[in-house]
């Protein structure tokens, strides 16, 4: 799944819109700045790890200001999530 695919939520908020949403809370490891982009490493509940993209011109509600140690919740559409079969990946 692209990084920038990922919503970062408010540890009580949920995707607005239609669609089939995926929801996982988590807690932020690492917040870097890349100059129009704040990428967000975050470690889900189930342990898994994920790299969250936001332009930083969006709104609040879509990226919120938070540090390493803060509690969020990340949603993506199920439909833009491709598995990848283990035969795919490179050596």
């Amino acid at each position: 799944m692209r990084p920038e695919k990922i919503l970062l939520l408010a540890a009580d908020e949920s995707p607005d819109g239609d669609g089939d949403w995926v929801v996982a809370a988590g807690e932020v490891l690492d917040v870097q700045y890349h100059g129009a982009n704040t990428r967000y490493q975050v470690r889900l509940d189930c342990g898994v790890e994920l790299l969250v993209s936001r332009q930083n011109w969006r709104t609040v509600t879509h990226a919120p200001s938070v540090r390493p140690g803060e509690r969020v919740r990340t949603g993506w559409r199920r439909d833009d999530a491709q598995p990848i079969a283990s035969g795919d990946l490179a050596s």
